[in-house]
């Protein structure tokens, strides 16, 4: 425990991410086994609380899930050490979800049939397949994405359920994952745009936020070297592995020579609980109603409020004259350089400080641009580490009489849900079965859908790039990609307008959605760089040389 200012309750610091050598991912220059790495965390670097989530064909390979359950609860001490049982559903095809329990006769349910992860045979299991699994169980549980946008296994936003995911991971040995570009950027692999923490609750999902290491050395809670991924001369991104780097450019090659020497700096990170007790229950509690935050690995002291409300809380102001006032403090264990209000992902208000390891202010919204909002905190100190709030939610109840409301506004969450769920048939093309078609569909709340397939002999290449006119909000949402196998699709999008793909094509209709909000008489550039041979472009059912085409935008 480390005594704090909040009276939100007692901060408790803890790794909820680790794992032993029953992780056979841990490599050679592992020193964890179940029981060192619970001492190593409570004795070595004084940690309040620890799960060791090792991954669930390891575990089931080796019949350990009786041993996990049981050194978890000898480690398990109120009011000294608390611990949770917990594991890695590993899946290759939605994301990896960490599965952590409070009691009871916790089951293990696998990502998959088969004997392991890249056995081509067994059947693979949704994270809806998950979580129905737990809820038919009866047990008390809560799944946590992490490393979301890492191209070789992202998560699959599209499934969501709030009764098991209150929390999402924002920082790992993997590095940020707070919005695609974010500095300092994921060094270990390439990313996705359209997966990161900022799109997830732009969906409207209500996530708090942790930080885990996924350490897989036995030594998470301290800076340093971290083995992960030998042996050297590997690929950076293991996406990518075998081929001769990555055909958008944007494997980040500063980090090739930490790769090729086997070893690499990596974030050993921290989560941080407002809790009432050093308990197993009060630590699960505290994240499961989100009041916990994510560090770098500091143990920067973090306290957020909104009106009455602390992080993770969600509220409805149903007075159009009321006002969002917050008030934070913070003590960081380097000098505090600045600290970020972020409101439905902009940075709307930034607090600096010269030289002081505390930042203490209050700042009130001075605009209500739509009816529902959430707000974060996020820190930097002057050495790099950085901590984050856990969101708070602001509802307005009679939004359009609040003076000076935003009449004009989108409601992401809404026309994201539609955008994610509705599907489109491509159009007939003259019979072509070489093609790449691009087309637009009405989508409603002032936005256009633009629709682009591509059709070919398998293994040959499409690529080519697409320009949205600058101010325009828009999302991607791929359809049919292979993004999270080795040597996968990929696109890739800089947020700014410019949006790139190169993908294999197939006997069937396969590429991405963009959602684009305005922009009607607009024009969106499309440049089709490499097709299958004998394949032709096709642009609202016309079809056009292979040269960059311009679309004019409809509502």
């Amino acid at each position: 425990m480390q005594t704090t200012f909040s009276t939100a309750g007692e901060l408790y610091w803890g790794a909820i991410h680790a794992h032993s050598t029953i992780s056979k991912c841990s490599g050679p220059k592992s020193d964890g086994g179940l029981g060192d790495l619970y001492i190593f965390c409570r004795e070595a670097v004084g940690l309040d609380f620890c799960a060791v989530t090792d991954h669930d064909l390891h575990i089931q390979q080796g019949d350990y899930w009786p041993l996990v359950k049981q050194t978890a609860d000898l480690f398990n001490k109120p009011g000294s050490f608390a611990t949770l049982r917990a594991y890695e559903w590993t899946s290759y095809d939605y994301g990896h979800m960490n599965v952590y329990y409070l009691d009871g006769d916790d089951p293990l349910f696998l990502c998959r049939e088969g004997v392991n992860y890249h056995d081509p045979g067994g059947h693979r299991y949704t994270p809806d397949d998950l979580w129905d699994s737990l809820r038919r169980s009866g047990v008390e549980a809560i799944t946590v994405p992490h490393h979301v946008a890492v191209t070789a296994w992202p998560v699959r936003w599209d499934y969501f359920d709030p009764d098991f995911v209150p929390v999402v991971e924002m920082a790992s040995g993997w590095g940020r994952f707070e919005y695609f570009g974010n500095q300092p950027e994921i060094f270990s692999a390439d990313t996705l745009p359209g997966y990161f923490v900022q799109d997830a609750l732009e969906r409207g999902y209500r996530l708090g936020f942790v930080c885990g290491s996924d350490d897989h050395c036995g030594r998470p809670g301290i800076p340093g070297i971290h083995w992960r991924s030998g042996p050297a001369g590997r690929e950076l991104n293991p996406a990518w592995a075998g081929q001769s780097g990555n055909p958008l450019g944007v494997q980040p090659s500063s980090m090739i020579e930490r790769w090729e020497n086997g070893t690499f700096v990596r974030w050993r990170t921290l989560t941080a609980v407002y809790a009432p007790e050093l308990t197993r229950e009060a630590v699960f509690r505290a994240i499961q109603s989100r009041r916990c935050y994510g560090t770098t690995g500091a143990r920067i002291l973090l306290d957020f409020w909104l009106n009455d409300s602390f992080m993770g809380d969600s509220i409805t102001l149903d007075d159009p004259h009321s006002s969002v006032n917050i008030r934070v403090h913070v003590r960081g264990s380097d000098v505090v350089d600045r600290v970020d209000i972020i409101k439905n992902g902009q940075l709307v208000h930034r607090h600096e400080e010269e030289e002081s390891l505390v930042a203490e202010f209050s700042w009130t919204d001075p605009e209500v641009t739509q009816p529902d909002n959430y707000y974060y905190v996020r820190v930097h100190q002057a050495d790099g580490q950085m901590a984050w709030s856990s969101p708070i939610w602001v509802k307005w109840d009679h939004y359009e009489r609040v003076p000076g409301h935003q009449s004009e506004y989108t409601d992401w969450p809404i026309l994201l849900k539609e955008f994610h769920l509705q599907t489109s048939k491509p159009p007939e093309v003259e019979g072509k079965s070489l093609a790449l078609v691009v087309w637009q569909e009405p989508l409603g709340h002032n936005a256009a859908r633009l629709c682009l397939r591509w059709r070919g002999d398998e293994k040959q290449i499409c690529a080519g790039s697409l320009r949205v006119p600058d101010g325009l909000a828009y999302r991607l949402r791929d359809r049919d990609l292979d993004i999270q196998h080795y040597g996968g699709d990929l696109y890739s999008h800089d947020y700014k307008g410019t949006v790139q793909w190169h993908a294999e094509c197939g006997p069937v209709w396969r590429g991405f959605d963009i959602a684009v909000v305005g922009g009607s008489g607009q024009e969106v550039i499309i440049t089709p760089d490499r097709l299958p041979q004998g394949a032709t472009l096709w642009i609202d059912r016309k079809e056009h040389p292979l040269e960059p085409v311009a679309l004019r935008l409809s509502d």
